[in-house]
């Protein structure tokens, strides 16, 4: 094998193993773009939202009932990729029923709580007063159109493809100019 077919072989073994470990770089990359973030157990401590009247019962107070979650939509997200998937649970684990127990205005992140039998319950007989918020929500660089999203994502697997065509190609172009291949 002469000098000029190693240092072929060398910088394409060397293309392959760069490409190879830029892979998984771009693919988290996409990923950021093109799946919403999940957000599990938020903590909201509800109890600025309640009176306390003499029996110790905790109802909701009509004045202050609105919470906003922490990832709250802003600029273009609030048109374009609100809140999602939201699901709220009181700190006896009882899952909180939405459009019954609260609302939620995706645009915005706030969430109204309503007064019901499961958001009433007595403040003192609780340690903590936290509700417990799941939701979903776009990251800064998340793309909203989901035509965009699928295109993005096959761009690994593509540069794979290029990267498995050009060490075929350097194979068989040294392996005809070394006469085993025809």
């Amino acid at each position: 094998m002469d000098d000029k077919n190693i240092a072929i072989l060398l910088t394409g073994f060397v293309v392959l193993i760069v490409g190879i470990v830029l892979i998984p770089t771009i693919a988290d990359l996409i990923i950021d773009s093109t799946f919403k973030i999940e957000v599990v157990d938020e903590v909201n401590d509800i109890s600025g939202l309640y009176n306390v009247p003499a029996d110790d019962q905790g109802t909701i107070n009509a004045t202050i009932q609105n919470f906003t979650v922490t990832n709250a939509p802003t600029s273009w997200k609030t048109d374009a990729c609100p809140i999602s998937g939201v699901t709220l649970t009181n700190n006896s684990g009882t899952e909180l029923t939405e459009d019954t127990d609260y609302v939620v205005w995706g645009a915005t992140g706030t969430i109204q709580m309503l007064s019901t039998a499961a958001t009433n319950y007595t403040l003192f007989a609780v340690s903590s007063n936290n509700t417990l918020i799941d939701y979903t929500y776009c990251g800064d660089t998340y793309i909203t159109e989901g035509w965009q999203r699928t295109v993005l994502n096959l761009v690994p697997g593509f540069i794979a493809l290029a990267l498995l065509l050009a060490g075929i190609g350097i194979a068989y172009s040294i392996l005809k100019k070394e006469g085993i291949a025809s």
